[in-house]
């Protein structure tokens, strides 16, 4: 007993333990496709501004978890995968990209590789580029492109296919594996807003 009374007089009294006292950050799952404009708005205009402002990658706040797939269709006949995706085959190679970047560069690189490819005018073509400017090693993505890769863009849409409630929009937001419908319209327009509403105190000065 007297083990939590004191802990929890640390977390009162020593602001500079506020990285122990934080509970573990919120898990928040994108579904999303790379051509979507929807989701490159989200993505580009509301995420990504409240992941830096938090931090950026290993922030106590926020986990992010990637899958680029969307409203897509996948066909294995032969021995080998197919895609239809809502966005025509370009959005298949840029979503198939995506998928081995995530597997392939370093973690803690991921989240502004993706950003930088959505900002784009055209994200599947721009994976060399943008590893170049983030001074990253693009090799193991493009031979993961020619083979493993979609065998790992279907993994994503065997997430993306087992979604309770179906997915009807993109970006899908599940907040700690959970879908809510105004989380979900909220968040495209302030989700900044709704994340800081989910977070346990202390809350970090972007939630001020």
């Amino acid at each position: 007993m007297r083990v939590y009374i004191v802990s929890a007089f640390v977390c009162l009294i020593v602001t500079l333990s506020a990285d122990l006292c934080q509970s573990k950050p919120i898990k928040l799952s994108i579904f999303y496709e790379t051509l979507c404009p929807d989701s490159i708005r989200f993505m580009t205009r509301q995420f990504y501004p409240t992941y830096n402002a938090l931090g950026g990658f290993g922030n106590q706040y926020l986990e992010v978890d990637f899958v680029p797939y969307g409203k897509a269709t996948t066909t294995f006949e032969d021995g080998k995968y197919s895609f239809e995706c809502q966005h025509g085959p370009r959005e298949c190679d840029g979503n198939r990209v995506h998928a081995c970047a995530l597997q392939h560069l370093p973690e803690n690189s991921t989240t502004d590789f993706i950003i930088c490819s959505m900002n784009s005018s055209d994200p599947p073509a721009t994976g060399p580029g943008c590893a170049k400017k983030l001074g990253l090693d693009f090799t193991a993505v493009e031979k993961c492109v020619e083979n493993e890769g979609s065998a790992l863009l279907a993994e994503h849409g065997n997430r993306t296919h087992s979604l309770d409630p179906e997915l009807y929009f993109v970006a899908w937001l599940l907040y700690d594996d959970i879908f809510n419908e105004k989380d979900l319209e909220d968040s495209q327009f302030n989700f900044q807003k709704v994340l800081c509403g989910k977070l346990a105190s202390p809350l970090p000065p972007v939630c001020g």
